[in-house]
């Protein structure tokens, strides 16, 4: 089946070629009730926060009332960042306490910091 121009293989537009979208589609999966999973998400904002929000779009999704989706995303254990840029995926599991490897990872999809 033929995809369009500006479509992610699952059917989704790919947010770097469409024009003025966010450059990285973020979904954080989450166990709401999980220590881990609410220091992931604070340590996620706290770095986004250098980040202009339309370079950008978070979703946080919590596995426990969405198992489907995290399945969809080939998400076994929470918490897990899943970052889409360029049309490729990357998961990074934990509580993402290395600020370092989230502002890189960010960078490399074209999320430029604020000035």
């Amino acid at each position: 089946m033929a995809r369009e121009p500006n479509e992610m293989p699952g059917g989704e537009p790919d947010p770097v070629s469409v024009p003025g979208s966010a450059r990285v589609e973020l979904v954080l999966y989450v166990s709401a009730d999980s220590p881990a999973s609410q220091r992931a998400r604070r340590h996620l904002e706290s770095a986004l926060a250098a980040f202009d929000a339309g370079q950008y779009r978070l979703e946080v999704c919590d596995v426990g009332e969405d198992p489907a989706r995290g399945e969809a995303d080939h998400v076994v254990f929470t918490p897990t960042l899943v970052t889409r840029c360029g049309g490729l995926a990357n998961w990074v599991l934990g509580d993402l306490g290395e600020r370092t490897m989230l502002l890189d990872l960010l960078q490399a999809c074209g999320v430029e910091p604020n000035r």
